[in-house]
């Protein structure tokens, strides 16, 4: 039987993974972004690459789009999505392996927010500009995960950053959650279902025999940068590859997107 198009086989691993990964201010959010090749940051931190830029382990062509208003996003998005439907349509290859959102948090609190309530002022000259109602909040949640379907939907990885809240879940336990705000934790709930994989990054101070690892160099504590992808205590975390394993100790973007293709190719064997 001829089937039609849209019938295709199941992808043993996405080829295009949604990344995001949450952490608190200093744990190197955008130094681990900026580790492999061909990277593109949507900027929406007053200075949110600085560090990265002099990362040991930044990639080659990592570029950034500085967002400070939602006509930034829209500018850079739209062009996104325009330069990737060219590429397509060419056979060509787009110039970037990965869309760096940076951070999501501050997209949504300070750029979208900022815009809604320019336009509800417009509308209405005596409103408050900074007390949102709730059509701004309901607006303001759907805008957003919008915004983040359509990323989804390019055949470009996308990895979005994203700092910290803390919830108490019906049993009164207390969790880490990327600070997406909207109906408690419902919505950072659901922009993690459009995500092929998340975790919380934290960072440690090396031990060795039950004492703290010394820089050679610099003489100070060396510590690792952890992402933890699977749920334990506080942390909240899910791999759908089921590549990652429960934890990864100081690895880059390239290494994950490296063992991502090699899963796939052995798939596919």
């Amino acid at each position: 039987m001829l089937l039609p198009d849209e019938i295709v086989d199941l992808e043993s691993v996405a080829p295009h993974p949604n990344l995001l990964v949450f952490a608190n201010s200093g744990a190197g959010k955008s130094v681990f972004a900026g580790s492999d090749d061909n990277i593109l940051f949507l900027n929406c931190e007053a200075e949110g690459t600085l560090s990265t830029k002099r990362s040991k382990t930044l990639g080659r062509n990592v570029k950034q789009w500085n967002i400070r208003t939602w006509d930034d996003w829209v500018k850079a998005t739209d062009w996104i999505k325009d330069a990737i439907d060219k590429c397509v349509k060419d056979s060509t290859e787009f110039p970037f392996k990965w869309v760096v959102v940076d951070t999501l948090t501050t997209l949504q609190n300070r750029i979208l927010m900022r815009w809604l309530m320019d336009r509800a002022v417009e509308r209405k000259s005596d409103r408050d500009p900074n007390v949102p109602d709730k059509a701004e909040y309901l607006k303001n949640q759907l805008m957003l995960q919008r915004a983040i379907k359509e990323l989804n939907d390019l055949p470009v990885c996308m990895l979005y950053l994203a700092h910290v809240m803390q919830k108490t879940d019906t049993e009164g336990e207390e969790f880490l959650f990327p600070a997406v705000q909207g109906k408690g934790y419902e919505v950072a709930q659901a922009v993690l279902a459009m995500m092929t994989s998340y975790g919380y990054m934290s960072v440690e101070t090396r031990t060795k025999d039950g004492k703290t690892v010394v820089s050679a160099e610099t003489r100070k504590p060396l510590r690792d940068r952890i992402i933890q992808w699977e749920d334990d205590g506080k942390m909240q975390g899910k791999d759908r590859t089921g590549v990652l394993g429960e934890r990864t100790r100081n690895v880059t973007l390239r290494q994950i997107r490296e063992r991502m293709a090699e899963a796939d190719r052995k798939a596919m064997q």
